[in-house]
């Protein structure tokens, strides 16, 4: 009897999760296959809770497909093991009589997730890996897929009564489509493909009753990836919808079964480009595009930055030629590093989605073998403006920002996870320099929460006693509107109007911030800082976790090294700060950052030894983890009034470079105030202004209608012709209120129209 459509589909889907195994004694291969082996060997309710009532992330079912693999996996010590694989089914229908099955109804559940997405993800892949080993196939799969069928609608038919949408819709077509598949019912196939095209485009801003304006799930032209309404995603949901689609590309590449419209794959051949990889450090994604998932021990930057790259791995097979050697020298650029490329063949935790999977060797070994060069770093400046997270890339360094604004919460509080992620968009900045690997190795489980590096926050005593803020709620969002920044070539600023969080909820610390981002420098400003509670008021230079033990914190300041004792506290007046992670044996240092104080500043300078849990941030076992930190603050007393800050970072500056940055500074901040923060960089002949005021400002020798972001470029490269010098400029509108704002540079008036863009810059001149 021939082969049918439908079970031809079902082997493609095999295929890419195992692969030919032609070879298991390859580096990459035995790798891929202790990983494997090792999420096999967990037990069934691995780190989490026998409550199937939980998000599900750590459901016993999410082994139970580790081990299918393992038994389908060549070389796997549970290799053709036909007993364990009755057992996995024994336990299988053990687990769906207790925790799925239609008896339970829809308003059982607690999460919508779990039952409509997170188990049948695992369930189907099960049925796909045991397809052979079952009794009756068609029965038992009618048994399970029956199950899935009836909870596909239960979200919509909750009290919320919503469809799904963004990540979220496309893990439903990832699993309707399997369904499809199994049950061969072309029906089913047929609503998957349809629903997969919607997500495939631009959205927009959009106002919910009684909550006001947010955004609608999914992409924007700026490259922001949006979920849940509110929250920068592109690294969480969004690496969600990456690796789903990524996967079924190459599944079914050249077959029917996916009938994605060209256009549609080029939207998101783009989208990788513009949205995804300028928030990905030498395989590292970024925590201010991560959502509450920083918060997951099981999924720090490195882990789902080689998420994200194993997906990309797959779709490179499947793109047209053009595409697949773009995107060929961007991996090769992201995996240069040995121990980046073998992070890819390791699973932290059995409820990966997306996991090690025999095949990932092969299309590593293929990459390896294309002759096609490697990409130069990324250097360039990206305003995600609706997201309001700008990402600032170099050849030598990137920083991100993590701001909040009226439409953009301050952090998600959901399902037990983001405990003590009060100043998560407070300005946090975040700088990657070398490994990249400064926010990972239990960062959030160790680090002082209300020390985050970049914030200007009060310190209370009491914040972990403090009721949360509703994430879906007005109160989680930026009382004020400025909250963005303006691109100009590979320049960019980025500012930020917050009353931040003092006792309680009220939200009583006052503060204007702004980043003025150059080749070589990132300029820091504060101003307006106030309060009227008796909280000290901090700004945090920077909060280092020390790589490893085999290195040590070495701090130099203009009178020479400091000596730090564990848990000492040094109040230290200079104009210039150098750390260093250097080899305790003398070795090339691993991180080092300079950083400078026009007009000198008193830096407290703490070295010390933390202890914590990921229950500071996650509901988890109290695994104990330890790290030693670095952190630098200024120190605004009590009850400031209107007080200030400025400071320079220079992330890749040498010893030598730090120092005649400090003697001889080629930037000038301008103005630090109420009204405005300006910024001049001689060498690269910019001046960014950001304007604070609703009414007429000038500043710099530049006047502005309104609030705005201003960057010009005062080269005066002009053609001979023109008689009178005309600036580039770009300005944006912070506020995202689609303003019409005017300027006026060297006495021209110049107008922008700012509506619809949504923060991203006009360019004028």
């Amino acid at each position: 009897m021939s082969e049918n459509r439908f079970d031809h589909w079902r082997k493609c889907w095999e295929a890419y999760l195992l692969g030919a195994q032609e070879n298991t004694e390859g580096v990459y291969e035995k790798a891929a296959i202790a990983s494997i082996d090792r999420m096999a060997d967990q037990e069934l309710d691995f780190r989490g809770y026998a409550d199937e009532s939980e998000v599900l992330f750590y459901s016993r079912i999410f082994p139970l497909r580790a081990r299918a693999m393992a038994f389908r996996t060549k070389d796997s010590k549970y290799f053709g093991n036909k007993e364990y694989a009755r057992q996995i089914l024994k336990d299988l229908d053990a687990y769906c009589a207790e925790h799925y099955n239609m008896n339970l109804g829809p308003d059982s559940r607690e999460n919508w997730w779990g039952f409509e997405i997170g188990m049948p993800l695992r369930l189907l892949d099960i049925l796909v890996l045991l397809y052979d080993e079952l009794d009756d196939p068609e029965a038992e799969i009618k048994k399970y897929t029956d199950i899935i069928l009836f909870f596909k609608d239960a979200y919509k038919a909750s009290a919320r009564g919503r469809d799904e949408t963004g990540a979220n819709l496309m893990w439903k077509c990832h699993v309707i489509l399997l369904t499809g598949i199994l049950r061969q019912d072309q029906a089913l196939i047929d609503w998957a493909n349809e629903k997969i095209e919607t997500t495939l485009r631009y959205v927009h801003p959009m106002t919910l009753p009684g909550i006001g304006q947010v955004y609608e799930d999914g992409f924007y032209e700026d490259g922001s990836f949006i979920q849940h309404y509110m929250f920068a995603y592109t690294g969480g949901y969004g690496k969600h919808f990456l690796s789903i689609l990524c996967g079924l590309i190459y599944a079914f590449r050249g077959e029917e079964c996916l009938t994605l419209s060209k256009e549609k794959r080029d939207f998101f051949f783009e989208r990788l480009k513009d949205t995804y990889l300028p928030l990905l450090y030498k395989g590292h994604m970024m925590d201010v595009c991560r959502g509450r998932e920083p918060s997951r021990y099981w999924a720090e930057d490195d882990a789902i930055g080689a998420v994200v790259l194993r997906a990309l791995l797959y779709l490179r097979e499947a793109l047209p030629e053009g595409q697949k050697q773009e995107l060929t020298a961007l991996l090769k650029e992201q995996l240069s590093e040995e121990k980046t490329r073998m992070k890819l063949f390791y699973d932290f935790h059995p409820s990966a989605e997306y996991f090690v999977t025999p095949s990932l060797a092969e299309r590593l070994r293929s990459l390896d073998a294309a002759n096609v060069p490697s990409a130069a770093p990324l250097h360039a400046h990206y305003n995600f403006g609706a997201m309001v997270k700008p990402v600032h890339r170099t050849e030598n360094y990137a920083l991100a920002i993590s701001m909040y604004s009226k439409n953009i919460a301050c952090y998600e509080k959901l399902n037990g996870e983001s405990g003590k992620f009060w100043h998560m968009s407070d300005g946090v900045t975040y700088l990657y320099t070398g490994s990249g690997d400064a926010y990972n190795g239990d960062f959030y489980a160790t680090v002082d929460m209300q020390r985050l590096p970049g914030t200007t926050i009060e310190r209370s005593a009491n914040r972990a006693a403090d009721p949360y803020f509703n994430w879906y709620l007005p109160e989680a969002r930026n009382t004020y509107a400025f909250a963005g920044g303006a691109t100009l070539g590979k320049a960019g600023i980025a500012g930020m109007q917050y009353r931040g969080q003092g006792n309680g909820k009220e939200r009583t610390l006052e503060v204007k911030k702004s980043w003025f981002m150059f080749d070589k420098e990132v300029v820091c400003l504060g101003s307006g800082i106030s309060t009227t509670t008796d909280n000290q008021v901090e700004t945090i230079v920077l909060n280092d976790r020390l790589l490893s033990k085999d290195l040590r914190f070495r701090v130099l300041t203009g009178d020479g090294e400091l000596d730090l004792a564990e848990g000492e506290e040094k109040i230290v007046k200079t104009d210039r700060l150098y750390v260093e992670q250097a080899g305790r044996d003398g070795s090339e240092s691993k991180r080092a950052v300079g950083y400078v104080f026009p007009g000198g500043c008193e830096l407290h300078i703490l070295k010390e030894h933390r202890c914590g849990t990921w229950n500071q941030v996650e509901i988890n076992p109290s695994h104990v983890s330890e790290n030693h930190f670095l952190t630098v603050w200024i120190s605004h007393g009590t009850h400031p009034e209107s007080a200030s800050y400025a400071y320079a970072i220079l992330p890749a500056a040498s010893e030598a470079e730090w120092k005649e940055a400090a003697d001889k500074p080629v930037f000038e901040i301008v103005e630090n105030s109420n009204s405005a923060h300006a910024v001049r960089h001689f060498g690269e002949q910019l001046l960014g202004i950001n304007f604070w005021k609703e009414e007429p400002c000038t500043c710099a020798g530049v006047s502005a209608s309104t609030q705005a972001s201003v960057l010009i470029d005062e080269s005066e490269s002009q053609p001979e012709e023109a008689e009178v010098a005309t600036p580039r400029i770009a300005v944006a509108d912070p506020t995202k209120q689609d303003r019409t704002i005017e300027l006026c540079v060297c006495g021209k008036t110049y107008t922008a129209d700012t509506k619809g863009l949504e923060g991203r810059s006009v360019l004028l001149g």
